[in-house]
């Protein structure tokens, strides 16, 4: 998997980017990073609470969107992951 996260499938959920990973491919990501050694790295692993609160917080939400990496971590940006054709699990 590329170690970019402009190549990595993601979603819009209310205005929130979020990438399309499970774990595996979270993983070989954030070790790519570390061999790379070229920068510091964001990741945020939140659910639909931190969504929300990214709605209800211009500048939050400004902050979830540049990170690197956002992974979802909760069954219900999952769900919404299946009705838009990834199959997480």
């Amino acid at each position: 998997m590329d170690s970019h996260s402009g190549d990595i499938p993601s979603i819009h959920v209310l205005g929130v980017r979020v990438h399309m990973l499970q774990i595996a491919g979270t993983l070989e990501i954030m070790e790519s990073w570390i061999e790379e050694r070229d920068k510091c790295r964001c990741v945020v692993a939140t659910g639909m609470h931190g969504v929300m609160e990214a709605r209800r917080d211009p500048q939050f939400k400004n902050i979830v969107n540049s990170a690197d990496l956002f992974v979802p971590d909760g069954m219900s940006l999952v769900w919404v992951a299946r009705r838009r054709g990834f199959p997480l699990r």
